[in-house]
């Protein structure tokens, strides 16, 4: 409230002579005079009372309030208010008793007739919302009754430990004072303000959400808490706000919501000036009072009720804190901004001089109003009060420099950017020819690098090319060494038989000429005769067996005259049988007991071909000595009723002359199949096989003659290996 009116007439009646000091309570509104009412202080340490307030005014205590708005500045003693009032109404009326200022407490006492021990009317807690209060209103109400032309006198006891004692009063019937608030907010031009106040709020949001410009959201605090601050000081927060928000805004303190604000509105200054780029030390002072001021509303809230246990010199030195903060900052304020004006350069005066325009109209209502409330000064000027219009002011200037700020902003943020273009343009063609050069040195560095391990690997891999070649000539060498051993073996088991009957016949025939001798010393002529031709029976059994061991050395010397890789004109049919024969009788001179049916399907007329023997040979003498020990296996077994059996067989088909070699032994999965022409797989045990027979044998095949080497099996049916030699290499 800007000052104090009164809901009463000053009238006299003229039935009833009435005390100068007596107001008459009527449905009109009027302005009392200030001999209406009488103040005095006492102590807060002991509870008022009806009987104390009585004894106060028999001691003459009291003195009138000289003011249209009390004022008793900082004080913790309790302050009695007291008044004659009559009903000047032909009925049975309703009054309120109201104030428009925070207190902690207050409590009416009623003395009907201005006789007697003055009693309890009501009492009001000022920390609830006005749901919550006696008389639910905006203000601090206190109701009492009066009958018909009842003449009272009231005493109000109020207990405030926040603050100065600050206030506006007014008295009224409750149904002119609820018309008086229902029209307040028009009366005292807080509809369009509010309005004002809280869309620069949502304005200043949506800024800083649109821009990320810190200055719009420190705009939107200090609005924001400079309007809680006005409605709390108008009692408009006990209607406006919830019980929490109305207890945290009081918890706080009202001047600690205005301590808020003005912190907020230190921030936007610095922003505003860009202290923080040419005066680092202005910009360290406004955050700390910024921070000064927000600690100590902080600490306010957190120790309030400690100091007011404490006692009322403690709650006094809090309270003062608080008070010389406002100004601190306040004071502050103008310094920053007279500095810069003062001692800038061009650009920073000329910001100092506009911001310092919109500064004065908050100093200037701030100051109007800490000195009203301090109770150094009693100006009203505009309503609800000052420091609204000077906000209001400050708020419209404000957001017109803010505009102009916003346009500049953009105006050097364009330039910034081009500019900042133009740097990340040329810096990235440095960057480039960097790189550029930076690449093209790596690249050396790694092509010498990369030159150094490839003649490296080089030689790496040609030790392990020559090494690999050693080892394949090694094994290729042990698999024919294999193949000699195994031929040998044939070899010298075929030449068993021959010379075995050589010996044999010459023993007997050694034996017929002794005999010889003595039937001829006998003169046994026709004994003579018939030894004679059994000697001459024997010698051509040995010259046969002789021609037959001359053969297969024949034989065999025809085979090693070949020059490698001298293909000749050759008999399948004979080569099969003569390496069939020897490999079978290799096995048997390691295992005499091994047997086998060995069978022959040759073609009669089969054509010759162009081969080089020596490696067809040793590609039958493989194929034979594995089918052998194929059928040796099974037959190890123990198969019941088992026959081993070795078929060969010789034909001509599709252009190609065909040699199968057909056993019947344990056969091969599709697995082992496709594995078995693969270099080192054998399916023998470590030890008895190199695993490269049959790949050596599929390459001469295929890759020396142009042929094929094939197989088919089953598990337990056998298996059977084709070679096909083409026609176009007959002799």
């Amino acid at each position: 409230m800007a000052y104090l009116s009164s809901s009463i007439s000053m009238e006299y009646s003229s039935r009833l002579p009435l005390p100068p000091d007596t107001l008459q309570l009527r449905d009109t509104a009027a302005v009392f005079r200030p001999p209406a009412l009488q103040y005095c202080l006492e102590s807060s340490v002991h509870p008022g009372s009806g009987a104390g307030v009585a004894a106060l005014w028999a001691g003459g205590r009291f003195q009138p309030v000289g003011r249209r708005v009390f004022q008793a500045g900082f004080t913790q003693d309790r302050l009695w208010l007291r008044a004659v009032v009559v009903n000047s109404l032909s009925r049975r009326a309703r009054f309120v008793w109201s104030l428009y200022s925070f207190v902690d407490s207050a409590t009416l006492f009623v003395q009907p007739g201005g006789r007697g021990i003055p009693r309890y009317a009501a009492g009001t807690n000022c920390r609830l919302v006005a749901a919550r209060r006696p008389f639910a209103a905006r203000p601090h109400c206190l109701p009492f009754w009066l009958e018909p032309h009842e003449r009272a006198v009231l005493y109000l006891a109020v207990d405030n430990h926040t603050g100065a004692y600050y206030l506006p009063t007014r008295f009224a019937s409750a149904e002119g004072f609820m018309v008086h608030e229902y029209n307040l907010l028009f009366t005292s031009n807080w509809s369009w303000l509010l309005g004002l106040f809280l869309s620069s709020v949502l304005l200043n949001l949506l800024l800083y959400f649109l821009l990320h410009d810190p200055i719009h959201l420190w705009y939107a605090a200090y609005v924001l808490f400079g309007t809680w601050f006005l409605i709390m000081e108008d009692g408009l927060d006990g209607g406006l706000l919830s019980q929490r928000a109305y207890a945290l805004g009081w918890q706080l303190g009202q001047y600690g919501v205005m301590l808020l604000a003005m912190a907020c509105g230190l921030r936007i200054m610095a922003l505003f000036l860009r202290l923080r780029q040419g005066w680092p030390r202005l910009w360290w002072l406004s955050i700390g009072l910024s921070v000064g001021a927000a600690t100590y509303v902080l600490a306010y809230a957190l120790f309030y009720q400690e100091a007011l246990q404490a006692g009322p010199q403690v709650l006094a030195m809090l309270n003062g804190g608080r008070e010389a903060m406002l100004w601190l900052l306040l004071l502050g304020g103008c310094f920053i901004v007279f500095t810069v004006w003062a001692k800038g350069r061009k650009p920073q005066r000329q910001l100092a001089r506009l911001y310092g325009l919109t500064y004065f109209f908050f100093f200037a209502g701030a100051s109007n109003f800490l000195l009203n409330h301090t109770g150094w000064f009693n100006i009203h000027l505009v309503e609800p009060n000052a420091l609204a219009w000077g906000l209001t002011l400050e708020l419209l200037t404000l957001s017109g420099l803010l505009t102009v700020r916003f346009r500049n902003s953009q105006r050097q943020n364009a330039e910034l950017r081009l500019r900042q273009a133009h740097e990340r343009a040329a810096a990235s063609h440095r960057l480039i020819a960097a790189q550029e050069h930076e690449k093209q040195a790596l690249l050396a560095q790694k092509n010498e690098t990369l030159e150094h391990e490839v003649n490296q690997r080089t030689q790496e891999l040609q030790h392990s090319l020559t090494d690999l070649r050693a080892t394949q000539a090694q094994l290729i060498q042990k698999e024919k060494m294999a193949s000699l051993g195994e031929l040998t073996a044939g070899i010298a088991h075929e030449m068993q038989n021959p010379l075995n009957f050589v010996n044999n016949f010459a023993e007997v025939s050694t034996e017929l000429l002794a005999d010889l001798k003595e039937a001829q010393a006998a003169g046994d002529a026709a004994e003579v005769t018939a030894l004679a031709d059994d000697i001459h029976q024997n010698l051509a059994k040995i010259h046969q067996h002789g021609q037959r061991a001359a053969g297969i050395v024949r034989g065999m010397l025809e085979h090693s005259q070949t020059r490698a890789g001298e293909r000749r004109s050759t008999d399948l049919n004979r080569l099969c049988d003569e390496y069939l024969h020897l490999a079978y009788q290799g096995l048997r001179a390691k295992d005499e007991s091994f047997t086998a049916e060995l069978s022959t399907d040759y073609l009669a007329d089969l054509p010759e071909v162009l081969v080089v023997s020596t490696d067809v040979g040793r590609v039958l003498l493989n194929l034979f000595a594995n089918a052998f020990y194929a059928v040796r296996q099974r037959q190890q077994a123990g198969n019941e009723g088992y026959q081993a059996q070795v078929r060969v067989r010789t034909l001509v088909l599709h252009q190609q002359v065909q040699i199968q070699v057909t056993d019947n032994g344990m056969g091969m999965t599709p697995e082992v199949q496709a594995k078995i022409f693969q270099p080192f797989f054998t399916t023998k045990p470590p030890g008895e096989g190199t695993g490269l027979g049959l790949s050596l044998s599929h390459d001469i095949i295929a890759q020396g003659h142009g042929g094929t080497l094939t197989v088919e099996s089953r598990p337990g049916a056998g298996a059977t290996f084709t070679v096909s030699l083409p026609l176009n290499g007959l002799a």
